[in-house]
């Protein structure tokens, strides 16, 4: 019976590359729909989506999909409530330039997407520390279970016992 061949890993990397383009394509035609239909809210979420863009740029590790996910949904957390004035508004540009130029709108997206940055950096550490608990608790039940046999069978099950005459000394 042949056995398969494994695929050739640039063939992998090709598919992920088509797929990135056709991702690229659908957010462009995306983003130029909005444009057209609410020109003031994509100029908005642009202004504000800029931390996540710069991650997704400067970002190398192996999980930088994950990454950029995690800073992305903290990042339209704190757009939210601005697009939400904007495309409720009936101002829009007016609205829309007063919002971008405005401090404190940045000082709080920024800070939703620094929030996410954040989890993003101590994520790894909580996990291993809660890890690290679970593994000393298996630690001590393995540890009880092995102390109380030994006390109900003795020292025979370490090799220890009266059994061993007879091996010569």
């Amino acid at each position: 019976m042949a056995q398969k061949q494994a695929p050739p890993p640039q063939q992998g990397k090709q598919e992920e590359k088509k797929s990135s383009a056709v991702m690229a394509l659908m957010l462009t035609g995306f983003i130029g729909a909005a444009f057209v239909y609410r020109p003031a809210l994509v100029m908005v979420m642009m202004a504000g989506l800029i931390p996540t863009f710069a991650a997704w740029l400067t970002d190398a590790h192996k999980l930088r999909d994950l990454r950029v996910r995690i800073i992305f949904a903290f990042n339209v957390a704190g757009i939210l409530p601005y697009a939400d004035e904007v495309g409720s508004g009936d101002s829009g540009f007016n609205q829309a330039i007063e919002l971008v130029t405005n401090l404190e709108t940045y000082m709080v997206i920024y800070s939703f997407a620094a929030m996410g940055s954040f989890v993003v950096f101590i994520a790894p550490f909580v996990a291993a520390f809660f890890l690290q608990i679970m593994a000393n608790s298996r630690i001590a039940v393995i540890n009880s279970q092995q102390n109380s046999l030994l006390d109900k069978w003795g020292n025979q099950l370490k090799g220890e016992g009266k059994d061993d005459g007879d091996k010569k000394k």
